[in-house]
């Protein structure tokens, strides 16, 4: 049974790996610190050790030398950078495993650790290295071969030969044309000989011929017609000089202002909906126009939908919108008229620092309370005037007698 030794400082999770390995079939020991795990290595002697590099505030490092000169050792550590990872496998690391790690690569990992020990620790170091197993040497016999025959002297004489062998013939081969030299000088062509320019004659073969298709004008093309050409095939794509008229052409004249429809209160017959429709029959985009109009297409799209509170406020609204509803064929006082129904209001009131109407003014909050009791005071003294008219004069004889008793408490005291 293979041993592993676990040194790491997460209790909980030295534990959970612990009983994983375990089930595994390994016997395990676990260790949170650095000099018990050393002292585990000495007595336990594991097979490898998996060791945490961040134990004790990253001392781990200092650990890794001296375990991997004994000890396989797989790193299983916290720290999941490339550099930390090429540092730990430089510093002999057999394997190095990130966190958060999948429990099943962890123990396939080891039991690849565990074969690789295996194979090692079976093969015969005496059998890699033929120099450590000489094998005896027997000495070197120098006597002569035992010959039957006797060895005739080699013969250098030179071979008979039955002809002669004729010089090299270095003569041209026969030719039954005979070979014209190469005229570099000016072909014509009868098309040249006509116009009376020197043209070469070069004709490269009907792979290469140039075709040439004359451009239909494109009031036909958007008429509908076909381009008449040799092969009757209509190109799919618009060349570059259609391309350049299409853009050189000038923009299509007014046309008559479509009539808004009656029925405005439904959703199908808003303004809105109907400046969407028209916008979408004459096949425009909201970026189209707002290059053309230069009017923001947030704006646009507040009025297609209908949100009139997002429209700028003041006198620049209403020119706003007529540029828009003239731009797409509209009445532009039947469209403003139509928003207006809707709830669109332009009006702005201004603050009242810059001219506008001042804020209503309120009464302070201290004067009513001082009102209520005012009031009390006037109706207590009304109704003891109406019912008891002498108690006034009795009033500064009952004060003075009411302050010589306070007097005489104060004294008293």
């Amino acid at each position: 049974m293979s041993s592993i030794l676990i040194i790491d400082d997460d209790v909980a999770l030295a534990t959970r790996l612990s009983i994983q390995l375990e089930q595994a079939g390994y016997q395990v020991k676990t260790s949170t610190t650095l000099a018990h795990g050393e002292e585990l290595v000495a007595l336990f002697q594991p097979d490898l050790v998996i060791l945490e590099l961040q134990v004790e505030h990253g001392k781990g490092w200092d650990l890794l030398p001296r375990l991997v000169d004994t000890k396989p050792v797989m790193v299983l550590s916290r720290l999941s950078l490339e550099e930390e990872v090429v540092r730990a496998l430089d510093l002999g690391a057999s394997d190095y495993i990130a966190k958060p790690y999948r429990s099943a690569e962890l123990l396939a990992r080891l039991r690849m650790q565990f074969q690789i020990s295996t194979r090692i620790s079976s093969v015969d170091p005496l059998a890699l290295d033929p120099l450590l197993t000489p094998e005896p040497v027997s000495p070197l016999d120098l006597s002569p071969l035992p010959s039957s025959e006797p060895v005739s002297p080699l013969d250098l004489s030179p071979l008979p030969s039955s002809e002669p062998v004729s010089p090299l013939d270095l003569s041209p081969l026969p030719s039954s044309e005979p070979i014209i030299p190469l005229d570099l000088g000016q072909l014509t062509s009868p098309e040249s000989t006509e116009t009376g320019a020197a043209q070469p004659d070069f004709n490269p073969g009907p792979r290469f011929q140039p075709t040439t298709r004359k451009l239909e004008p494109i009031s036909r093309r958007r008429q509908g017609q076909r381009p008449q050409s040799d092969d009757a095939q209509e190109a799919v794509f618009m060349d570059e000089a259609e391309e350049q008229a299409l853009l050189r052409m000038p923009l299509p004249a007014a046309t008559p202002q479509s009539p808004l429809s009656p029925d405005l209160g439904s959703s199908e017959g808003s303004i809105s909906a109907q400046l969407r429709a028209e916008r979408l029959r004459r096949h425009l985009t909201l970026v189209h126009i707002e290059n053309e109009l230069k009017i923001r297409m947030y704006y646009l799209q507040a009025m297609e939908d209908g949100k009139f509170s997002l429209l700028p406020r003041g006198p620049t609204t209403v020119p706003l919108i007529k540029r828009y509803a003239e731009y797409l064929g509209l009445d532009a006082n039947m469209v403003i008229e139509a928003m207006r129904a809707q709830g669109f209001n332009e009006a702005v009131t201004p603050l009242p620092a810059l001219g506008g109407r001042p804020v209503p003014r309120s009464l302070p909050r201290w004067l009513i309370p001082l009102v209520a009791i005012l009031l009390a005071l006037t109706v207590s003294i009304g109704l003891i005037a109406f019912f008891d008219a002498s108690f006034f004069t009795r009033l500064p004889e009952f004060v003075m007698a009411l302050w010589n008793q306070l007097r005489q408490l104060i004294a008293g005291t």
